[in-house]
């Protein structure tokens, strides 16, 4: 299961920093550079999130992440991973990478255009919900704030690659632990992007971000962790390129949304899902 990268924005990116360029300049570069599996920066995205959350990220500036694994994802082949031990000939015991992969969270999105009722069923989690419409680009261009010396280092995004059971078994088995470890986080983060097969008909495009707190203070200030969700700053302006109103938001809840938004500075077109029953 080999992971696509852009070479061509690599070397681009070693260009510029070789030749001086300021954490602004090499931004766009390092967006591009962290962006995995052949997935378009300027397509478009969906994710289906409950009304209630993404209201709230809305007006606190934030955008919410949830912890990747079993227990909040719901699917045990999440962060696949967390499964293995290592074994330490010095100790004569196994180990496991819990520590760093307890700090992976992410988001997932969908390149499919077409909603369904299914989708809306499962991503809901039963609230009224709505369905956010972006582009990878505008997504990773936010959550790297240049004010934060490392922002390179927090983000990525990427298609998921679809594999058996038994191909997800021998990525994760490789006795180096080193072999998803390097210095700039990409392994982990590739090791969050395969899921089972009979997933595919998602069409998973994932925001990962690596929580690394430690002699980061910009990430100590501002980015939030609780009870498995991690809230950090996110400006909303123009990163939002469309919304539908969920099947089962109560009748009148488009109005109520351009209501709120529009209070909070934000224009974005507001759309009515086909499954809408108009509930009261």
């Amino acid at each position: 299961m080999p992971v696509q990268r852009d070479n061509d924005a690599i070397v681009a990116l070693r260009r510029a920093t070789f030749q001086g360029a300021s954490p602004l300049e090499r931004k766009p570069l390092h967006v591009a550079a962290n962006a995995f599996n052949g997935v378009d920066l300027d397509s478009s995205i969906y994710r289906i999130v409950p009304i209630d959350y993404f209201v709230s990220d809305v007006q606190d500036g934030m955008l919410t992440h949830v912890q990747i694994g079993p227990k909040m994802w719901g699917d045990a082949f999440e962060n696949p991973l967390l499964k293995q031990k290592f074994w330490d000939e010095t100790s004569g015991t196994y180990y496991d990478l819990s520590g760093v992969l307890d700090q992976i969270f992410g988001l997932c999105w969908s390149t499919d255009p077409e909603e369904s009722y299914d989708s809306w069923e499962e991503f809901s989690h039963g609230l009224p919900a709505v369905r956010v419409q972006t582009t990878p680009r505008k997504l990773l261009s936010e959550v790297m704030n240049v004010c934060n010396p490392f922002f390179m280092l927090h983000h990525f995004v990427g298609k998921v690659q679809y594999a058996s059971q038994a191909e997800i078994q021998a990525y994760i088995s490789k006795p180096d632990p080193w072999a998803y470890l390097d210095s700039l986080g990409e392994e982990l983060a590739f090791s969050v992007m395969y899921l089972r097969n009979h997933v595919a008909h998602e069409q998973e495009v994932r925001l990962v971000y690596s929580h690394s707190p430690e002699g980061n203070d910009w990430v100590k200030e501002n980015v939030h962790m609780e009870a498995g969700l991690c809230r950090l700053p996110f400006r909303w302006d123009n990163i939002v390129n469309g919304v539908t109103i969920g099947p089962d938001v109560p009748n009148g809840g488009e109005a109520a949304l351009v209501s709120i938004m529009r209070s909070l500075g934000h224009d974005f077109p507001v759309w009515s899902s086909g499954f809408r029953r108009f509930i009261g």
